[in-house]
């Protein structure tokens, strides 16, 4: 099994249920765990036959930030879903959200949803 992990993505999207959610942008953050489908970039160590992570990161935060969503689960899946339609590599996708501001003090809100392109 091989994976690549990207932490921390920084972006605002629509994502929410009060009314005051849904016309101004919220900050999430995200992590993403992306399961190889097979290992050619080891044995090859070409790019080609891998994943851009600086790519994914930009589509991953063009998405959401084009979307509307009431929950993050619906966005967790969205992105789920785009990733593994866009990048045949993948095999699995792990994808947490936390989104900040949802709770008062210091608790940060959040959800993991995994997902394998091959069982949808």
């Amino acid at each position: 099994m091989l994976a690549i992990q990207i932490e921390n993505i920084r972006l605002r999207c629509i994502v929410g249920v009060y009314p005051r959610e849904r016309y101004r942008r919220q900050p999430l953050r995200i992590d993403l765990r992306l399961l190889y489908a097979d290992t050619a970039i080891i044995r090859q160590d070409d790019i080609a036959v891998g994943m851009d992570y600086a790519h994914i990161t930009r589509d991953v935060q063009r998405w959401a930030s084009e979307g509307r969503f009431q929950t993050i689960e619906a966005l967790a899946g969205s992105l789920a879903h785009r990733l593994g339609s866009d990048y045949p590599q993948i095999a699995e996708v792990q994808i947490t959200i936390r989104k900040p501001r949802a709770l008062s003090g210091r608790a940060v809100a959040g959800v993991v949803y995994s997902w394998q392109p091959a069982t949808d």
